[in-house]
């Protein structure tokens, strides 16, 4: 019973360092596979545009948790996720301002405000201040629309999809612990610039991906595209 049991636990390791190796293997994999216009914005435009589309993102998950059909654990994850992203922002949103030529002050109290007014659940002065905030830093997603996309890049989009994202996002899980989403229902179902956003700011820091967002513009417009099952007639 005892070599059983040892053998079981053998296994099990290896089978967590395999799964550890092909894990970092894809990373790197991503990485070096991608096109270089991944990286084509500087450290602070990056961190400009995380703050924009993460205003976006964080007005939607507001939505989400103030819909009395959202399940209580979900809602829990989305209070956690809203925190988070309060806490982001004013360093995110600070970049901004000093790229656009804001006042950066006045930018992070407002961050500090809405902190304040969801800590106390004042959901009207919380919406008012995200509207604030969002008017100060619009995203910017004209040329990340699906219908912008070539055909070149929704083919692309759509190997990025299958190799790097389908088998966590085929279907959604909202139960789990964190939920899970289909990004084919997303992309049909959301409106343009919140998955825009999401894609953007969704995709940076993971276990995953433990460096920036890998994906370039012409990856998230043509994986849109692929997604919405848009037949794309440009040219290259």
């Amino acid at each position: 019973m005892l070599i059983c049991q040892w053998n079981v636990r053998l296994i099990t390791k290896r089978q967590f360092d395999s799964l550890r190796f092909i894990a970092c293997y894809f990373t790197v994999s991503l990485l070096f596979t991608v096109p270089t216009s991944a990286w084509a914005l500087d450290a602070m435009e990056y961190d400009a545009r995380l703050c924009s589309s993460g205003i976006v993102v964080l007005g939607a998950d507001l939505r989400k948790q103030l819909q009395p059909a959202t399940p209580d654990k979900q809602k829990l994850w989305l209070k956690e996720r809203i925190n988070g992203t309060l806490s982001t922002l004013i360093w995110l949103c600070r970049r901004y301002a000093e790229l656009h030529h804001l006042d950066a002050m006045e930018m992070r109290s407002s961050i500090e405000q809405l902190k304040n007014k969801f800590a106390a659940k004042d959901w009207a002065a919380v919406q008012q201040k995200l509207s604030v905030i969002s008017n100060l830093s619009p995203l910017r997603i004209e040329h990340l629309k699906p219908g912008n996309a070539s055909e070149a890049a929704r083919i692309d989009g759509g190997k990025i999809y299958s190799r790097y994202c389908m088998s966590c996002h085929l279907r959604s899980m909202p139960e789990a612990t964190p939920p899970v989403f289909s990004l084919s229902d997303m992309a049909r179902n959301l409106p343009e610039k919140e998955f825009i956003a999401r894609m953007i700011v969704g995709v940076h820091g993971t276990q995953e991906i433990a460096l920036q967002n890998p994906l370039s513009d012409r990856d998230i417009s043509g994986m849109f595209a692929y997604l919405r099952g848009l037949s794309c007639a440009w040219g290259e």
